[in-house]
């Protein structure tokens, strides 16, 4: 009986520390998995973030095609102007 009494604070701290130990490890466990979760998000937003980069590097590279051409036709239009007015002061002496 004596034995018993020796042994029952023992047992009560090693299963005190199992106890925690086994939590502890679960908690890592838990804090593992969302730590992979999160990772997997920020991968998943920085590969649509390169995508939205890409699509403004194309949309700037129409715009500037857009502007040249739109300079292009102002040009042209200038110079057709140009050309009526001469053959009109030609043609009608206005």
């Amino acid at each position: 009986m004596e034995q018993l009494n020796e042994l029952t604070p023992m047992a009560s701290v090693l299963i005190a520390f199992l106890v925690f130990y086994a939590g502890r490890m679960s908690a890592s466990k838990n804090e593992g998995k969302q730590e992979g979760t999160v990772l997997v998000e920020l991968g998943h937003i920085k590969g649509q973030v390169d995508g939205i980069d890409k699509k403004i590097d194309r949309q700037e590279q129409q715009h500037t095609e857009v502007m040249m051409r739109l300079t292009a036709v102002e040009e042209s239009t200038k110079q057709a102007h140009h050309r009526i007015n001469e053959i009109r002061e030609h043609c009608c002496g206005d």
